[in-house]
């Protein structure tokens, strides 16, 4: 384990902290984590107890008093911002310190997320799909599950490794794009894509270009591009790209179905979700609609908004929706949602079938 192969750096160190934590340190003195954070430590997490596993900490030999001791809600004062901290910073030390969260909870938050049933995709370098439950929380390996914002609400999210990573690589590597011309060359790609029929005349990607993580958690995986002709072009592949990613969607997606866990739509949020044929490439392939917000807010939004509810400034968490509004932006295309299904027969086989090979390269 890590802590054996960097025992020094452990006997070291005072004290283990995620960066909120750090942060929440050096403003106001407070050594607390929040209670998302705290499901990244597993497996030392006791859900159970909303606290620190004692037991399997001292049967691996590691020191409890090296973890945060107060464990609280997200949205939790802290303490106050330090004399010498608001003078630096031109601020006042009556300022409260909120203690935070992760970023991709931040970001469901800033998309409206408040209750159970309600579905986030952050679309960007990754994705990770997000699904909010109550009651008996439905976990399950495949997924990253954690705590929710507020109490009695958990999160389930599909976290796959490399989306819109893939389509960087594929642009900066084949199409020699530069900072200054991708926009533009997107664009055209999408133009391009749009007209091709759904399967790419053909060609199947698997986007494992990192390995993945939901719902096959392989560091080994390999990325694939199965289907190559004379006849396909750059933008063939970019769609196919766009699909690929789809269909790693959906394999999640069957994991969600089987635990009753489907929303009726969902809400996408972060630059990938302003691609529109991506995005109608995903409902068609998933069955089902996709919205955004306005305004398109980020997790550093969601963080703002974590800390105007710790404080008071919304009474209620449902007060969050009031300044947000929904758009359609994709709904499944019927027709493409047929022929996508099949496609996905092939794709959902090509993992098992080369998984040896993969690990073998």
């Amino acid at each position: 384990m890590a802590f054996k192969r960097e025992e020094k750096i452990y006997d070291d160190c005072a004290i283990i902290l995620s960066l909120n934590s750090f942060l929440a340190y050096k403003l106001c003195g407070a050594i607390a984590i929040d209670w998302i954070t705290a499901c990244t430590f597993a497996p030392f997490y006791d859900w159970d107890k909303m606290h620190w596993n004692m037991e399997l900490l001292n049967e691996l030999g590691l020191d409890p008093d090296k973890l945060p001791r107060e464990i609280v809600p997200p949205y939790e004062i802290v303490g106050s911002l330090k004399p010498e901290i608001g003078k630096e910073l031109g601020l006042t030390e009556e300022i409260p310190v909120v203690i935070g969260t992760a970023d991709a909870q931040a970001a469901a938050l800033a998309a409206g997320a408040t209750s159970a049933n309600e579905s986030i995709m952050i679309c960007g370098t990754t994705h990770l799909w997000e699904i909010i439950q109550s009651e008996e929380p439905k976990f399950m390996k495949y997924f990253i599950n954690c705590h929710y914002i507020f109490p009695g609400l958990y999160l389930s999210a599909a976290a796959l490794m490399t989306t819109g990573a893939v389509i960087d690589w594929f642009l900066k590597n084949f199409l020699m794009t530069t900072p200054e011309n991708s926009f533009q060359m997107l664009k055209t790609l999408e133009s391009q894509a749009r007209v091709i029929k759904p399967g790419s005349e053909g060609i199947i990607v698997l986007p494992y270009f990192m390995g993945e993580r939901s719902p096959i958690w392989d560091p080994n995986a390999k990325g694939l591009f199965l289907g190559l002709s004379l006849r396909h072009t750059s933008a063939h592949l970019y769609r196919a790209i766009l699909e690929g990613i789809a269909y790693a969607l959906k394999s999640c997606e069957e994991i969600f179905e089987s635990a009753g866990l489907m929303p009726s739509e969902v809400i996408a949020i972060d630059g990938a979700s302003k691609n529109k044929l991506w995005m109608e490439i995903i409902s068609s392939v998933l069955r089902i609609p996709i919205k955004s917000p306005r305004p398109r807010l980020s997790s550093a939004a969601g963080a703002g908004i974590l800390a105007g509810y710790g404080v008071g400034i919304f009474k209620k968490k449902e007060d969050l929706k009031k300044f947000l509004s929904y758009e359609i932006i994709a709904e499944p295309n019927p027709k493409e949602s047929e022929e996508y299904e099949k496609l996905y027969q092939i794709f959902k086989k090509l993992y098992p079938a080369l998984k040896e090979y993969m690990h073998a390269l």
